[in-house]
């Protein structure tokens, strides 16, 4: 299920960003592309830290390169820091 949705996500912010690339100027699209990229790698962290909490580590460092693959933020990082200690 979770992968159906992400799938979903992945296909709004590529729409996103075709429609940005159509008018280049356009802020909504841009506040869209960042919105939706914020929201695709929070699901990513929290899957990690879900993950991480029933130890399995090696699935969890998965979810977070994902992450930060979707949305390098500093949040993301030290996240992504964190799941390596």
């Amino acid at each position: 299920a979770l992968y159906q949705e992400q799938d979903k996500k992945n296909d709004s912010l590529a729409a996103y960003e075709k429609a940005l690339a159509l008018e280049p100027g356009n802020e909504n699209y841009a506040q869209l592309i960042r919105t939706a990229k914020q929201g695709a790698s929070y699901e990513c962290t929290k899957q990690a830290i879900d993950l991480q909490q029933q130890r399995k580590q090696a699935e969890a460092l998965g979810y977070f390169v994902q992450a930060r693959a979707i949305d390098d933020t500093s949040e993301t990082r030290a996240s992504y820091a964190i799941s390596l200690q």
